[in-house]
């Protein structure tokens, strides 16, 4: 009766190692006949790995408005902008992880001021993070990566943003076992994970 099979998720670096991984982590513990595969890509590669069966699961900040896939909004990652605590920000830089990344543009349009803003590059999340802490610029992030040992502080004055954290999956005309008590982990397990992050830094 144990479950086992394979559990391939994929999904962007700033919910994958800190979120994802973390909340399944004790459902495989439990469950050591399931091989996993845990994948991060760029955003806009997701919806491709599911569609040609790269991933069971996919993770995005947004629908994916195609035929037979199902959606679920199962939280919220909360921005914010930061900068470092121990050395000054190098100008108006902003740090980012691709030209192609919409989050920093659709951060700043939300506030009531919007300062010039050049953007530099470091491919991923821990890239911005290591680039935030060394000083050379500002980046806006989820606010669930503060408060893991780096030296980095949200800035004052600027309006948090909140951009939802969507799971999607093929559907199908049968559901596994695995895929049920998958869902179960990642709608229950992930929420909270999120919310406690955010609310003990408000």
């Amino acid at each position: 009766g144990a479950l086992s099979g394979w559990l391939r998720v994929a999904g962007y670096s700033t919910i994958m190692s800190s979120v994802v991984i973390p909340a399944l982590a004790p459902f495989l513990s439990r469950n050591p006949c399931v091989k996993f595969s845990f994948l991060t890509r760029k955003m806009w590669e997701l919806p491709a790995m599911l569609h040609h069966g790269q991933a069971d699961w996919v993770l995005t900040d947004h629908p994916i408005e195609r035929a037979g896939i199902e959606s679920r909004v199962i939280g919220r990652e909360t921005y914010v902008l930061v900068e470092s605590a121990r050395a000054a920000a190098r100008g108006a830089t902003a740090l980012d992880y691709v030209p192609e990344d919409e989050t920093t543009a659709r951060f700043f349009r939300r506030q009531s001021k919007r300062p010039p803003v050049e953007r530099s590059f470091l491919d991923d999340i821990h890239g911005v993070l290591a680039g935030v802490s060394g000083g050379l610029g500002r980046a806006v992030i989820p606010r669930h990566l503060i408060g893991r040992g780096l030296p980095i502080r949200v800035v004052r004055g600027a309006r948090a943003i909140e951009i939802p954290v969507v799971l999607h999956s093929l559907t199908q005309p049968y559901y596994s076992r695995l895929h049920e008590a998958a869902l179960d982990v990642f709608t229950k397990e992930i929420p909270p994970r999120l919310a406690t992050s955010s609310a003990a830094l408000s």
